[in-house]
């Protein structure tokens, strides 16, 4: 089903890490588990999607589940490592 995998693995790293530093660095709230959990597998979402949109029926083989299954280890690894790199934004003084 997916045509490059390497492509795909590195585009959904790239994602997870986005998405976990802009949580990290504009919603500072949301803790290190639940970040890490939408950064990781919140691209999994887009690249399925774009699979299934493009034809009216998928057939997802073993290797295609393989390829998931990694993906989702090597998002949510990055999405861990870059979220701890990211500096807390200091509070203003305007809201102290």
């Amino acid at each position: 089903m997916l045509e490059n995998p390497v492509a795909v693995m590195a585009a959904y790293t790239a994602g997870s890490m986005f998405l976990s530093v802009t949580m990290a660095r504009f919603s500072p709230t949301i803790g290190t588990k639940l970040r890490t959990f939408f950064a990781g597998f919140g691209p999994m979402v887009v690249v399925y999607g774009s699979e299934i949109a493009r034809e009216n029926s998928v057939v997802l083989h073993g290797a295609d589940l393989l390829l998931a299954g990694a993906m989702l280890a090597l998002g949510t690894g990055a999405a861990f490592l870059a979220g701890g790199v990211v500096k807390k934004p200091r509070k203003s003084a305007l809201l102290r």
